[in-house]
């Protein structure tokens, strides 16, 4: 009997109810309805890189991440971010291999595998655009929670079918350090490269503190 009763509901139904056209099974937003468009598709790969090559990102380029407003249970878009680089770097298989950090100091010790891209300097509180558009300070602060290992340690490419990069890990404004170790004639390594991992860094920024480099391979 229930069955029954809902499938005359359905069939009693006005068409107004079924949607916003006046037809029962038109498009609801079809003959001057007010219903919300659908979403826009996200942005091509080609859209991505253009806006990058101006230090502007858009939504679906990449996974966001903000120390001061995100959280790691988000998905990492840009109304969303995640709250660790950590995180962002495990979603970024799927997101087109890129991250976009938050200018916030993070604390951390990242394994990144050759193909995932870090882009810091973007300012999350103001709808991310690239601090050189205005007056705040922007490059990200990367460094190790101890003085035990480099804050970024890179390894090979590894074609597992989770996501499309080209190999070659780009760092473009960002501040990565070690903290200072105290016992006697101890380096300190802020990025670790290992067998068949490729990285270019890069500054768009003038910061003195970010100075760009050819790539290193091993």
């Amino acid at each position: 009997m229930k069955i029954t009763a809902v499938a005359w509901v359905l069939l009693l139904s006005s068409p107004a109810t079924l949607g916003c056209g006046a037809e029962p099974f038109a498009s609801p937003c079809a003959d001057g309805g007010t219903c919300d468009p659908e979403p826009s598709a996200a942005p091509s790969e080609e859209e991505c890189l253009e806006g990058l090559a101006a230090l502007r990102v858009q939504a679906g380029c990449g996974v966001f991440a903000s120390r001061s407003f995100g959280d790691d249970s988000n998905p990492g878009t840009m109304e969303k971010p995640v709250k660790t680089l950590a995180r962002a770097v495990a979603l970024a298989p799927r997101a087109r291999g890129r991250v976009f950090a938050c200018t916030d100091s993070y604390s951390e010790s990242l394994t990144l595998r050759s193909g995932i891209d870090l882009w810091g300097g973007f300012v999350c509180w103001a709808g991310w655009p690239h601090y050189t558009e205005g007056s705040a300070s922007g490059v990200v602060t990367l460094f190790t929670p101890n003085a035990g290992g480099p804050p970024i340690t890179v390894v090979a490419a590894q074609d597992d079918g989770e996501g499309a990069t080209d190999g070659v890990t780009t760092i473009v404004d960002m501040h990565v350090q070690q903290r200072r170790k105290v016992e006697p004639d101890r380096d300190s390594i802020a990025l670790r490269l290992e067998p068949g991992a490729v990285v270019l860094p890069e500054s768009r920024s003038p910061s003195p503190r970010v100075s760009g480099a050819p790539h290193h391979r091993t």
